[in-house]
């Protein structure tokens, strides 16, 4: 079995999960979610919940029989231990934790019995399960008549989608540390790219946030604008980002799955330069290669 330990909000558990499962997919085995840090979040980080039960994933949850079998992250293997465990006479399970941001191509080739500690923001995690991935993020629930107008609306246009990350980037002090805010002229910034890099006439912008107010009041365009409003799960925003033509991302995950699930070839994608706060992070952080960075 492969066990993956969901931590954060509605995207972050998407990229933990495509990488569990492209990894139990190679091993043949079971993927299991450890939802305990869920469920038991430090008052550091923003209060989040399970969220991928809006998909059709394969996968269970962990019971607590087989959480007690996961050795401790600052486990250290000893040669007899190694031996047995490649063996698979020792059916303990092996933590392995993310060190850093960077790529790390030694964990696409992890054996069974492994316990996944970490974000896993790349695409090479899990890239070569892009298809089945499309399929599964695809929400189960039936779209909503307001979403099928804006659908419509979306596929009806040169659709751009702008994605704008306020929430705990504002109130959390942590978040706020890490992440920081995109400033507002990059938004302007990164639509006249889209628009000076693509041939089609008429865009049309549209907006998406938790904070669509703000947006409403902080936000004007000289393009026309749909501030997309009312949708409470996030699968039901994303249903519509990845439909949208063209994505302009904030510095947030949730923006980066809107722009990989789109599957239009002739995409543009705008990132920001800037994705986390610490210099040495950020220089780490590898978007998909055609993607442009702002």
């Amino acid at each position: 079995m492969i066990i993956v330990r969901l931590m954060g909000g509605h995207s972050n558990q998407l990229f933990q999960y495509a990488t569990g499962r492209r990894l139990a997919d190679k091993r043949g085995v079971e993927l299991l979610l450890d939802l305990t840090y869920l469920e038991n979040t430090p008052k550091v980080d923003t209060p989040r919940h399970y969220e991928l039960g809006s998909y059709p994933i394969c996968a269970r949850r962990a019971t607590q029989s087989e959480l007690n079998r996961i050795l401790p992250l600052d486990f250290k293997p000893t040669l007899p231990f190694k031996i047995t465990w490649r063996l698979g006479l020792d059916r303990r399970i092996r933590p392995i934790n993310e060190m850093g941001k960077a790529f790390n191509d030694r964990v696409l080739n992890v054996r069974d019995n492994t316990y996944l500690f970490g974000w896993w923001q790349n695409e090479r995690y899990f890239i070569d399960i892009r298809d089945k991935l499309l399929r599964e993020f695809e929400p189960k629930t039936p779209m909503t008549a307001k979403n099928k107008e804006y659908l419509k609306k979306i596929s009806t246009t040169q659709s751009i989608s702008l994605h704008v990350r306020r929430e705990d980037y504002v109130t959390n002090e942590h978040a706020n540390e890490v992440h920081g805010l995109t400033p507002l002229d990059y938004y302007h910034k990164a639509i006249t790219r889209v628009t000076n890099l693509s041939a089609d006439k008429d865009p049309h912008i549209f907006v998406f946030c938790k904070e669509i107010e703000w947006c409403k009041a902080n936000l004007e365009f000289k393009l026309p604008t749909t501030f997309v409003e009312g949708n409470t799960q996030g699968a039901d925003d994303m249903r519509l980002m990845k439909h949208c033509k063209h994505n302009i991302l904030t510095n947030s995950s949730f923006s980066w799955w809107g722009a990989w699930l789109n599957q239009n070839p002739r995409k543009i994608v705008i990132a920001p330069k800037v994705w986390l706060q610490d210099k040495g992070d950020n220089t780490k952080v590898e978007l998909p290669q055609n993607w442009i960075r702002l």
